[in-house]
C-alpha cells in the first residue's frame, strides 16, 4: 500500500513517522534511512506493509520502500527558495516549553493552528508531541479508567515539576 508519511522522529538507524491521513505510526528501518536524508516534518511517499515485528501493535505499519521525487533541475532553478519556516515539532515544544501550563493534544492544535495558520487536529498534534515525549523534551500524564486499561486521555506539559506545581497549588487533585 502506497502513503504519505509525515516524519516525526530520525535517528541513525531508524525512523518513524505517522500516516498523513490517519495519523498511525510507520516504523522506517535502517536500510531506507541510509538511502535518504529525512528531517521531521517531512512528507515522503512510502510503501508500507503491516509491521509484524511490532508484538504492542503500537506501530502498525513497517516502510519498505521510499518513492523518489525525480525533480527537473531547471524548475527547481527557477522556484524561489520560501523564507525558513518554523517546524511544527518546533513550535509545539515552544508553545510548551514557554509557560507553566497543562495542555491536551487539542489545546495545542488550537495553539499551533492560530499562531502558524494551520489546520492541524490534535490526532496529528499527538503524534508530534509523543516524538517530543521519546525525546525528552515534554512532561506527560496518562489517565486511564482502570489499571489495565491503555491511556484514554494524555495530558502535556514542559516538565514534570509543572505537574508537581500545580497540585502543591491545589489546582489539580
Amino acid at each position: 500500500m502506497k502513503k504519505t508519511v509525515i516524519i516525526t522522529t530520525v535517528r541513525d538507524t531508524f525512523a518513524f513517522g505517522v500516516t498523513e491521513d490517519t495519523y498511525e505510526q510507520v516504523y522506517i528501518p535502517a536500510s531506507l534511512v541510509k538511502k535518504f536524508v529525512f528531517e521531521p516534518d517531512d512528507a515522503v511517499e512510502c510503501a508500507l506493509i503491516v509491521n509484524a515485528h511490532d508484538k504492542t501493535g503500537n506501530v502498525p505499519w513497517f516502510a519498505t520502500f521510499i518513492m523518489d521525487e525525480d525533480e527537473d533541475e531547471d524548475e527547481e532553478e527557477a522556484t524561489p527558495t520560501p523564507a525558513p519556516k518554523v517546524s511544527i515539532k518546533d513550535a509545539i515544544y515552544n508553545i510548551i516549553s514557554n509557560t507553566n501550563r497543562v495542555f491536551t493534544s487539542g489545546d495545542v492544535a488550537e495553539e499551533v493552528n492560530e499562531k502558524h495558520g494551520t489546520e492541524l487536529n490534535a490526532d496529528k498534534i499527538s503524534a508530534y508531541l509523543d516524538s517530543l515525549h521519546g525525546e525528552g523534551k515534554v512532561a506527560r500524564a496518562t489517565v486511564n479508567q482502570s489499571k489495565s486499561d491503555y491511556a484514554r486521555y494524555s495530558l502535556w506539559a514542559h516538565n514534570l515539576n509543572t505537574f508537581k506545581n500545580l497540585r502543591d497549588a491545589g489546582r489539580v487533585c
